[in-house]
């Protein structure tokens, strides 16, 4: 399983790679996203950029509508992973029960 930083950094592989079969530069999709251009090549080197900026750049790729997939079904195991949820246990008496 990838770390979060992991796959931040293959989505951003990925943006690079589909920004190159388009044959645009990164200063082509930085304008037209309207995103500064060094926002848009630290993006292409760490995978850090905020999910509006992102989305904005799926636009100009042709690829927004791949952000609708994103937890757009529950697994069908979410009942039981919510179920299986140990009950919480308290760490303060109520107020009822101290005295003052």
């Amino acid at each position: 399983m990838r770390t979060p930083r992991e796959s931040a950094i293959a989505l951003a592989e990925r943006v690079a790679a589909t920004r190159l079969a388009l044959n645009l530069s990164q200063q082509e999709v930085s304008s037209r996203a309207v995103i500064p251009l060094p926002t848009y090549k630290t993006f292409e080197r760490t995978g850090r950029l905020p999910i509006d900026r992102l989305a904005a750049v799926l636009n100009v790729l042709g690829r927004q509508h791949e952000l609708d997939g994103i937890l757009s079904k529950l697994p069908a195991d979410f009942e039981a992973i919510w179920s299986a949820k140990e009950p919480k246990t308290r760490k303060r008496a109520s107020r009822k029960g101290r005295t003052k």
